[in-house]
């Protein structure tokens, strides 16, 4: 039998600033499947090691099965994939484009027009997030005008999608937060 699997790594700290890897086996079929997700606290996150680790998960499952390796761009993960794709030459070391838009996007608001946008969205948010009543009354002109998307969304520093999230619920609900104020 014939597979076409590729195994996502990535690597965080939760809230109780515990090294967590997850090991994400995503089919042909765009299916995901979490294989593994690990806590690594009490080790050196080397390329060897993170080469080590993807490798249980590549034998565990079968390496013929795999046809690509994807994380960050962090310099040990790097060499992991360097790693695995030696090892095994059918396996490719793909950078993940998520990673990317999230440096991209770190750029981009950086800049001074961005910084600034972003700071009058959060402050709107941030008011009806503090105001019981302002909040209440976004939320029941959501229910009558049955805007979809649901309310105000805050943003996350690590997570590049909350930005967007955050800036795009203003825009969403611009007439709501009009006819509130």
């Amino acid at each position: 039998m014939y597979f076409n699997f590729i195994i996502a790594v990535d690597g965080w700290s939760d809230p109780l600033g515990r090294s967590i890897y997850a090991f994400v086996i995503i089919t042909s079929k765009k299916k995901q499947y979490i294989h593994a997700l690990v806590n690594e606290s009490n080790n050196s996150h080397t390329g060897s090691f993170n080469a080590t680790e993807i490798e249980k998960v590549l034998t565990s499952v079968g390496s013929d099965k795999f046809i690509a390796i994807v994380s960050d761009a962090e310099s040990a993960m790097q060499m992991a994939r360097r790693l695995i794709s030696e090892k095994y030459p059918n396996i490719l070391s793909v950078r993940c484009i998520a990673h990317h838009l999230n440096l991209i996007t770190s750029d981009i608001i950086k800049l001074d027009f961005a910084k600034n946008i972003f700071k009058k969205c959060q402050a709107i948010i941030s008011f009806f997030k503090t105001s019981h009543r302002a909040g209440a009354s976004l939320q029941d002109d959501i229910i009558k005008f049955l805007i979809e998307g649901g309310g105000l969304k805050t943003s996350v520093k690590t997570r590049w999608s909350t930005a967007w999230d955050c800036c795009n619920s203003i825009i969403r609900l611009e007439n709501s937060i009009k006819h509130v104020s």
